[in-house]
C-alpha cells in the first residue's frame, strides 16, 4: 500500500533477503504472482530499518532479483510435460534485476573564529598579543562513527593558551583524548581522539559537538604585518579523512617611524625667551598603536612652562610629568594617561620652555 498500510505477507530469505512468490505473498484479491499479463504490473512495497551499525558515507545496495518463464505452471497445460526450463523442448526461463542504493548522511563540519579579544568580534584582522578563540562544530549521524577523530594543525605564530572545552551533548560520544597540554607554541597537531560514537537518535544540536580553545598570536620576528596564519583542522574515522577546513588571520600592526619635533624660534633668543617646540609623529601602520609613551630630555639651562602642552591634532595629550628633566606623557608618568593613535592619525601638539 502507498500509504504504508500492510496489504499482504511476505517471507524471509536467506542473508537477509525477502523473497516473493505465488506460494508464499499473499495479495488483496485480484492480484497474483502467478502470471503477470502482457501491460499488467505489479509494484510491491516494503519497508526496512537502517541498522545502527551503519556508519556516515556509507552506500547500501539493496538488489531486486526477478525470475519468470513463459509457461505457466511445471507443463504449460500440454497433454504431454515440456522438456527442461532452458532446453529446446522447454520452456524460456528470464530475470531481471536493479538496484536502489541508499546513501548514509555525512558527518558535518565546520570551524570558525567565535570571538578575538581586542574588539570581540569575528575579525580575521589581529594584533601582536590578541587572543583568538575558534570553534569546531561537528554534527554526527545517527548510528556508528568509528575511530572519531579532529586533527587541528595551529601554525608557527600562533600559541595554544589553554586546555580546550569539548561539549559532547547528547552525541553518543565519548569525552576525547586531548593531546597536546597546554600551553603550547610552534607548530602543534592538536587532536581530539573520541574513539567509537554509538550515536542515539535526536536533533541536530543534540549529536553536535562542540569544541573551543583560544590561540595567541605570538611576539615572535615573524609575525609582521601583513603575515596570514593559517590554522586547518579535519575530521575522520575508519576509512574516511575529511578536507581540510582552513581559517586564516593576518596579522596588522602600527607602525609609527617618522617623528619630528621643531622650536621656534630657531635661533636669536635671549635669557627669559619663551621657546615654543612642536612634536608630530604618525602611525603609518594598519593597526591602532595603544598607550602611546612618550619623553622628551630637556636641554640643560631651559624650564618646562607649567600647563603649557597644547595639543593641535590627533588624540587627546594633557600635562606631563618631569621627572629629573626628562618630560614623560603616557603611559608611564605618574599618574598615567592613555594616548592611542588609530592608523593613518598623527599626534601634534606643542609646549613651552623657558
Amino acid at each position: 500500500d502507498p500509504n504504508g498500510a500492510p496489504e499482504g505477507a511476505y517471507t524471509s530469505g536467506l542473508g537477509g533477503s525477502v523473497v516473493f512468490n505465488d506460494a508464499n505473498t499473499g495479495l488483496p484479491s485480484g492480484t497474483s504472482l502467478a502470471q503477470l499479463d502482457p501491460a499488467q504490473s505489479i509494484e510491491l512495497l516494503y519497508r526496512a530499518t537502517v541498522d545502527t551499525s551503519a556508519i556516515p558515507n556509507e552506500t547500501l545496495s539493496n538488489s531486486a532479483n526477478m525470475a519468470a518463464n513463459t509457461l505457466p505452471g511445471a507443463s504449460g497445460n500440454q497433454s504431454s510435460s515440456a522438456g527442461t526450463t532452458g532446453d529446446a523442448d522447454g520452456e524460456r526461463d528470464f530475470t531481471l534485476m536493479d538496484t536502489a542504493d541508499l546513501v548514509m548522511d555525512a558527518v558535518t563540519f565546520d570551524k570558525v573564529i567565535s570571538q578575538t579579544s581586542i574588539n570581540g568580534d569575528t575579525s580575521p584582522i589581529v594584533l601582536i598579543g590578541e587572543q583568538i578563540e575558534y570553534e569546531i562544530s561537528i554534527v554526527v549521524p545517527e548510528g556508528t562513527v568509528p575511530a572519531l577523530n579532529i586533527d587541528d594543525e595551529i601554525p608557527a605564530g600562533l600559541r595554544l593558551m589553554a586546555a580546550p572545552t569539548v561539549a559532547l551533548n547528547s552525541s553518543g560520544c565519548p569525552a576525547p583524548v586531548i593531546t597536546p597540554a597546554a600551553p603550547s607554541s610552534g607548530v602543534v597537531n592538536l587532536n581530539f581522539n573520541f574513539g567509537n560514537c554509538s550515536v542515539p537518535s535526536g536533533t541536530e544540536a543534540q549529536r553536535t559537538i562542540t569544541v573551543r580553545y583560544i590561540l595567541q598570536v605570538e611576539n615572535i620576528a615573524s609575525n609582521t604585518v601583513g603575515v596570514t596564519r593559517n590554522n586547518k583542522a579535519n575530521y575522520s574515522f575508519t576509512g574516511f579523512t575529511s578536507p581540510d577546513s582552513v581559517v586564516g588571520v593576518t596579522i596588522a600592526e602600527p607602525n609609527i617611524n617618522v617623528t619630528t619635533k621643531t622650536v621656534a624660534p630657531a635661533s636669536g633668543y635671549n635669557a627669559g625667551d619663551t621657546l615654543t617646540y612642536t612634536v608630530s609623529l604618525t602611525n603609518n601602520g594598519n593597526a591602532i598603536a595603544y598607550d602611546l609613551n612618550l619623553t622628551d630630555t630637556l636641554p640643560t639651562d631651559v624650564t618646562y612652562v607649567a600647563s603649557s602642552t597644547t595639543p593641535v591634532s590627533g588624540p587627546a595629550i594633557t600635562e606631563p610629568q618631569l621627572l629629573a628633566g626628562v618630560l614623560i606623557w603616557g603611559r608611564t608618568q605618574a599618574p598615567a594617561q592613555g594616548i592611542d593613535l588609530a592608523a593613518g592619525q598623527t599626534l601634534s601638539f606643542t609646549y613651552q620652555v623657558t
